[in-house]
């Protein structure tokens, strides 16, 4: 019943509480875990007990203060600090910190369950100035002059008092005292250390022991031997538990114990009823104390009791009762304040003084003799002491409940005294032998350790049978009321039982019906209600009227419907509101009232700032209908559609968007200010910007009167005296800028003109061009936001703005006058630079105007070409309109000339009729420069310079190859001045973006700028230019999405056949092209030993057949694509097996992809070629450095071996040891026949001399045969020169062949020790006989100048004339040969070479040509003794290796020592490489003559 009685109340009070003028916000930080935080534990303790406070202050109807009630907002706002002092502190900073998220703005603060988490919780509370109610007992927290910390604890040095006072009265005379080793443990023994001396008790002993002891046998044994009368203990309840075990065991019987934390039933659990009789514990409050409220707000400490244990199911703890304590001091001193301010409530605070269950509540202030601050130090602390199991309170006298047990009984008395009967049973008497008898309770009674006689089952327990230990709770759906039952009573339909142990059953509430034997109500549904309690079924539950509604289940009434708001049937859960374009203007309403058609409701709200009518629903007044969004009433009040630009936000209300405008007697039409939309800044109706004539279509004129011109953001200026100078100064800068173009294009002759001037000059060019790309871009129907719209218009000076110089200051001029204007500029541009061209020609060319027109043509051309964009785009000004709202069009850069409405004034066709006139003006720019073009490379050819000065603003920008560029230049220009014209921006964007991009291609394909930096500049031009339009179209309004979609589709479509294509070419290449590949041989050989050899072969190859041969240093582009070449586009590999092939990653990487593709592969083997071994084919990485670069083509080393191990198996071709013609047009036969084996037989000895008269020879040491090729290379090259005399064809001197007597030339072909072969030498000889003329060729890069060592080496070791076989020279003359050959500069012919590539050996060979057609130095005649013997050694083929040929001289074919760099061939002298002895070289022998015919 009471705890019905309390939620009535605070349902009551909840309802009471809309109309209060406070609520207080109470909360902290609060452990709901850890070790403060079980249930019915410490913190549970302090919330329950603030709660209880607070709804009770809700249910009395609040906290009275002056300006009305004043309630506690519920639940209390506790957030959980998990029982730590390093977390509760920061909990509790977010919620008093309004910069946190969690802020909740309390009034006051609930302190924490601890004194530690209480100190560092008080400062922050004192920093936010916010009081703070402790729950903690030490001292230092209020010795720290804190004025915003209270309790109403009594501090711990007073919790002893009252018993040692006790204990004095009864002639307790010593004590010993045992303290944890805790600051609030150690204040409550220092406390009562001082009251026992106050008393004149002896103190026998005072001991310290540490947290978390649990062994106190030695304490306890200290605490004997002292022999006290009084044991007190200062700790926690466990320590009381191990103290009274170990005092138990060891037989320490003192008089008294008194001791902290045993004032529960805990202790008593904890060791029994025997064993915790008599003990005395201090308390700050028990159930037994006879305190009472003045003012009964709870009454007694007993009713405190009985209504917490009502409200919370579990007695109160005192923490419990100070936390209620403390917010009764709380509810007094607001109300004696008549404030809820922190100062004003402390100073009540301060001065309060009233009893309460709690007991008297004073608290000390500043200057307290206790020193502290906000606690109550002289607040008497209540003792309890046990007995038999039941705690009652001792002392003080005058509020104690029971009397004193002193001394104490014994351990062993205390068990004789408890242990005779067992639970559920009890002591009747003794026998007659002495003997305890122990009988069973009788049913309904119950008996346990904590009881020595049987006691009836308390109201809502029963005991069925008798003996019973415990009584049992009637379970939920049972009550019983009386005492002592044996069973419970099921509850009746009506009623409900809602917990176990009911002591009665509750009536069912209103709102509710209830069943029989049921534990909780059943609420009625939504939609239904019950006024009547004790409803005992739903059929008591009646449904809502319509108009009414039940929101919940378990309602007492129906609500009716408020205004705004109805509901059409019955049982309605909520009422709906009322649609928009409807209206309840009363409340209880079935239905809502419409509007009318077309218009709906609205409600004006405040949006950042400003009030706006928005449309809304549950309207309550007919004065909130209107238009709907997006309509607007005409005059007749009927509601239409708004046009765009305009906003209709309802009621009625027009507003003009920014970049819109209508005029005031038209408001319908809606005119769209294009190009800059900041003149018409919307608004009311006629609004434009400030100096605009709101008179004009879009804003788009400034006003006449006082003149008007453009100014900043879309307004407009006066003019003042100065702008009229404005259009005059431009007009000088202009002149003074034609001037100096003038001077630039015609100061200087094209041949004088530096790379450099050109670069400025093309720089200039297109930064016009790039200013004029932009100035379109201003013309496209794009409205470009700043600042991006301000640097356009600037610019827009190039593409002959006007407007921009506030011309309207000077002058006033309609449509038709200003277009006019523009149109004449270029005219006007021209006139001036032929005035310029005038004076420049009378002043200093004597008016020779004939002979000086081509300067005024080509800078009249380079002025119209520089400016062709602009003058386009403005001649077809006309023609580019733009669409309004309403359909009317008028030109976008003349924004009041309507376009083609031949009806609202003549002005547009009269601007078309100027348009048509002027653009003869660029097609006969474009006409003239076609022709122009047309004709350069005729010109050219005629040597036509006075042409090119003329038309220089066509062609000195690009390269000659490159001449037609200019047209596609021009083309570009064009297009460029013609896409604003088109219909809309997509499509102006698109259009361009496909002209640059083609124009971009265009550039980068043939590059025809003179000068590479122009190239990149142009490209880099055009780039910027395209991803300029690519950013513009993020800028385009009114997209048509299905024309790009279909145009996304299109390009889709493209790319697609471009890759089917793609994929097609690939397919049939690779099944059909493999029948036919690119190359027929593939050569695969070692530079430094074939490489001329290869390009020999090609040579022989192409020549003689039609054959397509790939040679690395022609065809290899890409060394990725090597292995390419091999496996797919090759159909035999021809391996030139020299020394060093198989050393060589790349080839042997050829030679394996050959074989793992099956390409037939054919091996020509050199002279002395040996075949690798086993340990090289089983193993060739450690014989071949850099086979890893072949693992990035996918061959592995298994492979290579694969493919060595099968060389032995393939045919091969071998070569003899000299390389003829003969010979290389018998492999090429062999290879051109499919064959790919056999021996190529050497050719016949003959004599050149003997068969054909030759005037040229090509001389090579014939023991190196990449000499010996590039000889024949050579020859094979020089013969194609066209030549028609036979005899002056070139032609190599075979090994075994004698000088022709006919010979004028000789080509030596210079390599390593070609100085050192007597055949070489003995030719040489015979060349100089010949009075043959020489020129040097260096066909190796390792090729060394002779040195005066190898000059002085030759000498010594050339035979003397005393030896057998020597001729008759005379001593030094092989030395001067040598030298001689180097009179002349040679040539550098490399065959090998990797970058030597057919097109350089033609060059080489053009080149060798045109010095054996011009004058050469002769070979050093021989000075010889005598003529005998010259008919022997050279009749003789001297072979190397023959021991006993009769030798000119015998050298070592080993060189050492340095040698010289070989000449290059840029230097413009060798006349010094030999020294001065070379002019002792050029007289000649007459012997030679007989020396010609002995041979």
């Amino acid at each position: 019943m009471q705890t019905s009685l309390l939620l009535l109340l605070c349902s009551l009070a909840g309802n009471a509480h809309q109309s209060n003028a406070c609520e207080l916000k109470l909360g902290g930080a609060i452990s709901s875990t850890g070790k403060h935080g079980i249930h019915g534990g410490y913190g549970w303790s302090l919330v329950s007990g603030w709660t209880l406070w607070a709804e009770t202050v809700n249910a009395r109807g609040g906290l009275q203060l002056p300006s009305g009630k004043c309630t506690v907002r519920l639940p209390l706002d506790v957030r959980d600090d998990e029982s730590s002092s390093s977390i509760s502190p920061v909990v509790l900073e977010e919620m008093l910190n309004s910069s946190h998220a969690a802020f909740a703005d309390l009034d006051f603060v609930i302190g924490p369950a601890s004194s530690g988490i209480t100190m560092v919780d008080a400062q922050v509370a004192q920093r936010h100035q916010k009081i703070l109610f402790s729950s903690g007992a030490s001292e230092q927290l209020y010795d720290k002059g804190n004025e915003y910390i209270f309790s109403t604890l009594t501090p711990g040095r007073q919790y002893m008092s009252s018993g040692l006072e006790l204990l004095h009265s009864k002639g307790a005379r010593s004590v010993v005292f045992a303290s944890q080793d805790r600051a609030f443990s150690q204040s409550v023994c220092e406390g009562a250390n001082k009251t026992a001396a106050s008393l004149g008790m002896e103190v026998k002993g005072y001991f310290v022991y540490s947290v978390g002891k649990s062994n106190f046998a030695d304490l306890v044994y200290s605490i004997k031997t002292l022999d006290a009368d009084v044991y007190a203990g200062c700790g926690h309840q466990d320590d009381v538990t191990h103290i009274i075990g170990n005092a138990n065991v060891l037989n320490v019987n003192p008089k008294a114990m008194l001791v902290t934390s045993a004032s529960d039933q805990g202790i008593v659990k904890n060791v029994g009823v025997q064993y915790s009789h008599g003990l005395l514990s201090p308390t700050q409050w028990h159930k037994s104390l006879d305190f009472s409220d003045d003012d009964l707000f709870f009454g007694s400490a007993a009713q405190f009791h009985e209504t917490f244990l009502a409200r919370f199911g579990l007695p109160p703890s005192y923490h419990a009762a100070f936390a209620s304590a403390a917010g009764y001091a709380l509810g007094k001193a607001i109300e004696a304040a008549g404030s809820t301010g922190a100062a004003a409530v402390i100073t009540s605070l301060r001065a309060l003084s009233v009893n309460s269950f709690y007991g008297p509540i004073a608290f000390s202030g500043p200057g307290d003799t206790s020193g502290l601050l906000g606690t109550m130090p002289r607040r008497p602390m209540g003792t309890t002491q046990i007995s038999n199991g039941t705690i009652s309170v001792v002392a003080p006298q005058e509020a104690a409940a029971a009397a004193l047990i002193y001394p104490l009984p014994t351990w062993a008395e205390k068990a004789l005294m408890l242990y005779p009967c067992p639970e559920g049973t009890y002591d009747d008497g003794f026998s007659s032998l002495g003997q305890q008898k122990c009988t069973q309770c009788n049913p309904g009674e119950y008996r346990d350790n904590f009881a020595l006689v049987c006691h009836p089952c308390p109201a809502g327990e029963f005991a069925k049978s008798p003996g019973a230990r415990i009584c049992q709770k009637c379970p939920a759906t049972q009550f019983q009321s009386q005492a002592g039952a044996t069973a419970c009573i099921a509850c009746p339909a009506g009623t409900y039982c809602p917990d176990e142990g009911s002591d009665d059953a509750s009536p069912c509430p209103v709102g509710y019906f209830c069943l029989a034997n049921e534990a909780m109500p059943v609420p009625c549904p939504a939609g239904t209600y019950n006024s009547k309690p004790g409803a005992m079924n739903v059929s008591h539950c009646r449904p809502c009227d319509p108009g009414q509604f039940s929101a919940d289940s378990g309602k007492a009434q129906c609500e009716a419907c408020a205004r705004g708001r109805y509901c059409s049937g019955i049982e309605c859960q909520s009422c709906d509101l009322c649609p928009a374009g409807t209206f309840a203007s009363l409340g209880n309403q079935s239905n809502c009232t419409s509007c009318g058609p077309g218009k709906l409701t609205y409600k004006q709200v405040q949006v950042h700032g400003q009030q706006e009518w928005l449309p809304a629903v549950g309207s309550d007044s007919e004065s909130s209908c209107g238009c709907d969004r997006g309509m607007f009433a005409n005059p007749s009040g009927d509601c239409e559609p708004c046009a765009e630009g305009m906003s209709c936000a309802g009621m009625g209300i027009i507003v003009i968007e920014q970049g819109y405008h209508n005029l005031v007697r038209r408001p319908d039409q809606v005119y769209r200010c294009f190009g800059d939309a900041m003149r018409c800044p919307g608004g009311e109706t006629g609004s434009c910007a400030v100096g605009r004539d709101p008179t004009s279509l879009g804003c788009s004129s400034c006003l006449a009167e006082p003149p008007h011109s453009p100014g900043p953001n879309g307004t407009c200026e006066k003019c003042n005296e100065n702008d009229s100078w404005a259009a005059v100064g431009l007009c000088v800068l202009v002149v003074l800028g034609l001037c100096a173009v003038y001077a630039v294009i015609n100061g200087e002759s094209r041949a004088k003109q530096k790379s450099s001037v050109l670069l400025i000059g093309v720089t200039v060019g297109q930064l016009v061009s790039v200013c004029q790309f932009f100035g379109v871009l201003y013309a496209f129907a794009v409205q470009w936001p700043e600042p991006f719209a301000s640097l356009l218009s600037t610019l827009m000076l190039l593409n002959f703005q006007i407007e921009a110089v506030k011309i309207g200051c000077a002058i006033q001029m309609g449509p038709v006058g200003i277009f006019t204007v523009k149109m004449c500029i270029m005219l006007f541009l021209v006139l001036v630079m032929t005035l310029i061209h005038a004076f420049n020609v009378i002043m200093w060319h004597g008016s020779h105007f004939r002979k000086r027109l081509p300067a005024l043509i080509g800078t009249a051309g380079t002025l119209c070409m520089a400016f062709f964009v602009s003058i386009l785009s403005n001649i077809l000004a006309p023609f580019q309109c733009d669409t309004h709202p309403g359909g009317l069009r008028t030109v976008r850069a003349y924004p009041t000339v309507v376009c083609w409405d031949p009806g609202s004034s003549s002005t547009h066709m009269e601007m078309v009729g100027i348009s048509l006139a002027f653009a003869t003006i660029p097609i006969a720019f474009l006409t003239v420069s076609f022709f122009v073009i047309r004709s350069f490379p005729r010109r050219m050819l005629d040597g036509d310079v006075q042409f090119q000065n003329t038309w220089v603003f066509l062609f000195f920008r690009f390269h000659p190859r490159s001449h037609r560029f200019a047209l596609v230049l021009l083309g570009r220009n064009a297009l460029l001045g013609i896409s604003p014209v088109l219909p809309d921006a997509m499509t102006q964007v698109g259009l361009l973006q496909i002209i640059l991009l083609m124009y971009l291609m265009v550039t980068l394909h043939i590059c025809p700028w003179r000068l590479q930096a122009a190239n990149i500049l142009d490209v880099a031009a055009n780039a910027g230019m395209v991803l300029m339009l690519s950013l513009c179209a993020l800028f385009i309004d009114n997209v048509d999405r299905t024309a790009i979609s279909q145009i996304c589709c299109a390009l889709f479509a493209f790319l697609l056949i471009a890759f089917s294509t793609a994929l097609l070419h690939g397919m049939v290449s690779r099944f059909l092209g493999a029948r036919r590949k690119a190359f027929d041989y593939f050569l695969c050989h070692h530079k430094a030993g074939a490489g001329s050899f290869a390009r020999l072969l090609k040579i022989k190859v192409s020549a003689r057949s039609k054959a397509r041969v790939w040679l690395d240093a022609d065809d290899l582009k890409d060394m990725s694509l090597l292995f390419e070449y091999v496996k797919s586009h090759t159909q035999t590999v021809v391996v030139l097996c020299s020394e060093g092939i198989f050393s060589r990653p790349w080839c042997l990487g050829e030679l394996t992809t050959a074989h793992l593709n099956g390409i037939k592969t054919v091996f020509v083997c050199f002279p002395g070629f040996a075949w690798p071994g086993e340990e090289f084919m089983n193993s060739p990485a450690r014989y071949v450095t850099g086979l890893e670069v072949l693992t990035e083509h996918g061959l592995s080393e298994e492979m290579l071996v694969s493919t060595l191990r099968s060389l032995s198996d393939l045919p091969h071709i071998n070569l003899p040891k000299f390389v003829t013609g003969a010979i290389l047009n018998g492999l090429v036969d062999k290879l051109g026949s499919g064959a790919s084996c056999g021996q190529i037989a050497a050719s016949s000895r003959h004599s050149l001399s003997a068969k054909h008269a030759c005037e040229t020879i090509i001389l090579a040491d014939h023991s190196n045969s990449e000499a010996a090729c590039t000889a024949l290379i050579l020859e094979n090259m020089l013969h194609p020169m066209g030549m028609t005399d036979a005899k002056r064809m070139p032609k190599v001197l075979g090994a075994d062949e004698s000088v022709p007597a006919e010979l004028k030339q000789v080509v030596v072909v210079c390599s390593s020790g070609c100085f050192l072969s007597p055949v070489m030498m003995r030719a040489l000889i015979m060349a100089a006989g010949c009075k043959a003329t020489v020129l040097p060729v260096i066909s190796e890069d390792s090729f060394r100048f002779p040195t005066e060592e190898l000059y002085e080496q030759i000498c010594s070791e050339a035979p003397k004339p005393s030896q057998k076989g020597a001729l008759p020279l005379k001593g030094g003359y092989l030395a001067r040969l040598v030298k001689s050959v180097f009179n002349e500069i040679a040539v550098v012919v490399q065959p090998a070479d990797y970058s030597t590539t057919e097109q350089i050996l033609k060059v080489k060979a053009e080149a060798i040509m045109t010095r054996l057609g011009g004058p050469l130095n002769k070979l050093a005649e021989p000075e010889m003794d005598s003529l005998k013997d010259l008919s022997g050694p050279f009749n003789t083929l001297a072979e190397p290796e023959m021991d006993s040929l009769p030798l000119l001289f015998s050298l070592s074919l080993n060189l050492s020592g340095p040698f010289n760099k070989l000449a290059e061939p840029e230097m413009d002298s060798l006349k010094d490489l030999n020294g001065p002895e070379m002019d002792s070289l050029n007289t000649c022998h007459p012997a030679f003559d007989k020396i010609n015919e002995s041979l």
